[in-house]
């Protein structure tokens, strides 16, 4: 949780059982880089839809491709370079079953599971 602090203790057990602090320490959590990219789907299983939202850098040509569990891909969307979008997908048509989905952007790929449930 950024913000928080914690205390840690590392605690070696030697060979006859003894256990030893070996170090002992403090972590203040400030955050990290937000990762440029990330894809998730809702709701998760469907059985009539699913939004799909996504985020790339802007400007940067960006496809989302639906493979089902044989590996074939049963849709495939390209999607625009502003950086954010959401897509609506209709799962009526679709086997019950598990199917990925992928953002291919740049030299970047994020996969999610969408799981049909009819």
């Amino acid at each position: 949780r950024q913000g928080a602090e914690y205390e840690y203790r590392l605690i070696s057990i030697e060979k006859d059982g003894r256990r030893v602090v070996a170090a002992r320490g403090r972590v203040l959590v400030t955050g990290g880089a937000e990762s440029s990219y990330s894809l998730s789907v809702y709701p998760n299983p469907a059985s009539e839809y699913s939004r799909i939202s996504w985020r790339a850098p802007r400007g940067v040509a960006s496809s989302l491709l639906m493979v089902d569990a044989e590996g074939k891909v049963v849709r495939e969307e390209e999607l625009s370079v502003d950086g954010t979008g959401e897509l609506r997908i209709d799962v009526t048509q679709l086997s019950s079953g598990v199917y990925h989905l992928r953002l291919v952007s740049g030299d970047e790929v994020l996969t999610q599971t969408l799981t049909v449930q009819k």
